[in-house]
């Protein structure tokens, strides 16, 4: 590996308001004044020393501004894997809001290690961050215990504990799967399987139970060999999912995956063993990526408000700071956003039942 030489080491501090407030030949409290357009300064003077500002690249201290409001004007945000399609969407809403309300964010993943998440927690804290959004689906109750005292306002997205755990959004879960299952029902389905996530915690439960639910209305059993186990719900579980599938002796006509990610590794892997998707078995993720409308077939799959879930996130920990965030409904324990059933080219009558 060939060395590289790096000759200039960044290490000075931009200029402080004093530098400027002496270049300018005035009180920094004038300089103060006029980065702030106060009404009792000449226009003259302000747009000499907001040029003077820009000429000089000066940036206000952050710090200093936290030390006069009390406030440090930083959200905290923590997530199972930046890298999760699920969470860049989520990110996204969040950032469009704190941007609105002149926030930053301090993002990070704690990539399902606890430790590691308590040490995050620890220095965000430490960066005096106003408030803190967690998202996980997992939550042990040790964890919810640690969780619900934190000194600062914490926003828990994608959890349902609201009993221990006030301020929490999430999605109705059940409702999703239950809509996936009554369309394969519709479609001519009886043998119907479901794909897990070890790491789903509730979100996991929640969509199984909507499966089941919905075949128990249907009068039809489900065998214990359809409910399929996978580590999590990346791409490489998808593959793990199809080798399952593989080898049952009376296998399934339609597969419900715990996400889209699960769902595009599943059917990519069966693609390659030669089984046509829908024709073979028709299959569904759960999420609504972007991908999901682009891989092939197109993926039928259930809608989740990932954008709104991060802007109301965003919206209820600035309200919990006192902003008027312009939540659209009345706060109560917790906030639950509805999907919709979103109908592709993955799923299809099955061919033989």
């Amino acid at each position: 590996m060939q060395n590289i030489k790096i000759n200039k080491v960044y290490n000075k501090k931009g200029i402080t308001i004093k530098e400027l407030a002496q270049r300018a030949g005035v009180s920094h409290s004038t300089v103060s004044r006029a980065l702030n357009n106060h009404p009792s300064l000449a226009r003259e003077t302000i747009d000499r020393i907001q040029q003077l500002a820009h000429d000089l690249n000066y940036v206000p201290s952050a710090t200093a501004r936290s030390l006069k409001t009390q406030r440090s004007h930083v959200l905290g945000v923590i997530v199972n894997r930046i890298a999760d399609p699920f969470y860049s969407e989520v990110l996204g809403g969040i950032q469009n809001v704190a941007h609105q309300f002149h926030y930053s964010m301090f993002v990070s993943a704690f990539e399902y290690d606890q430790e590691r998440e308590a040490g995050l927690i620890r220095t965000m804290l430490g960066r005096q961050v106003d408030a803190l959004i967690i998202g996980s689906s997992f939550f042990t109750q040790e964890r919810i215990s640690r969780l619900g005292g934190l000194p600062v306002p914490t926003v828990f997205i994608h959890n349902r504990a609201d009993e221990i755990l006030p301020h929490s959004l999430y999605h109705a879960d059940i409702n999703g799967t239950q809509a996936l299952t009554q369309h394969l029902l519709e479609l001519g389905h009886r043998r119907i399987a479901f794909g897990g996530n070890r790491r789903g915690g509730l979100l996991h439960r929640q969509r199984l139970e909507g499966v089941l639910a919905t075949l128990r209305s249907a009068g039809l059993d489900f065998p214990s060999a359809y409910d399929l186990a996978a580590p999590d719900g990346q791409l490489g579980s998808g593959v793990l999912l199809a080798e399952q599938l593989l080898k049952l002796p009376e296998p399934p006509t339609a597969v419900i995956c715990f996400n889209d990610m699960q769902a595009i590794g599943l059917m990519q892997t069966l693609q390659q063993k030669g089984l046509r998707i829908p024709e073979d078995l028709s299959v569904t993720g759960f999420d609504d990526l972007p991908l999901a409308a682009f891989v092939c077939p197109a993926l039928t799959t259930y809608m989740q408000p990932k954008w709104d879930l991060g802007q109301l996130a965003a919206r209820l920990a600035l309200q919990l700071l006192g902003e008027k965030a312009a939540l659209p409904t009345t706060f109560q324990s917790s906030i639950t956003l509805q999907g919709r059933l979103v109908i592709r080219n993955s799923t299809a009558a099955p061919n033989h039942i």
